[in-house]
């Protein structure tokens, strides 16, 4: 299965929105009845979480949102954060990613997408480490994430969230890292042979 990813703009950001939103997805992200503490937003909060830098893609340095393409379908969104310095000196961003439907959920898209994201970080901006932070709620992502290459960081959500410089999403936010390059200056070490597209 061939995965691309391609540069979102401002003309997709309702329906990428909608597909935050759609029953079956939204459930295992926030919202009653498992994520009473996380409130779904409106779509003009939306707006203003999702700034404009996401859809033009101003600069590597800052967040970036790209549309996920399964046999020509778009069938989700994968974005990384502005690029942050670690406690302890790496390059860092931090990623987000979710699904069209249940239907394109556990196939596989969601690995391919973020093997054919974090090279482009590495290539782009230099970023040497990516993590995500869902929250230990959702094992479903946790056990993806894991199967994507990415590890547990051995530190509690409030210290994680300093060491990441980052705030955390959910009170019970599991942070999982993996290391793309070694130390600026060095190849990256780039997960499997998944095509990008040319975004």
């Amino acid at each position: 299965m061939a995965i691309v990813i391609e540069a979102a703009t401002l003309a997709d950001r309702r329906r990428v929105y909608d597909w935050m939103t759609t029953p079956g997805i939204v459930e295992r992200m926030m919202g009653p009845p498992d994520f009473p503490d996380s409130e779904v937003p409106s779509y003009e909060e939306f707006v203003e979480s999702w700034v404009e830098h996401y859809w033009t893609h101003v600069s590597g340095e800052l967040g970036r949102l790209f549309l996920i393409v399964s046999a020509g379908v778009k069938v989700g969104v994968i974005a990384h954060n502005d690029v942050v310095t670690t406690a302890v000196g790496d390059r860092a961003s931090e990623l987000d990613m979710w699904l069209r439907g249940p239907g394109h959920t556990g196939r596989g898209i969601g690995r391919a997408a973020i093997a054919a994201l974090l090279p482009r970080l590495a290539q782009d901006a230099g970023v040497e480490t990516a993590f995500l932070q869902p929250s230990a709620r959702n094992t479903r992502a946790i056990r993806c994430y894991e199967k994507a290459g990415f590890s547990r960081v051995a530190l509690g959500s409030e210290q994680a969230a300093a060491h990441f410089r980052t705030e955390p999403d959910y009170s019970d936010s599991v942070f999982l890292s993996q290391k793309l390059v070694e130390s600026v200056g060095r190849d990256p070490q780039l997960p499997g042979a998944y095509q990008m597209g040319d975004v």
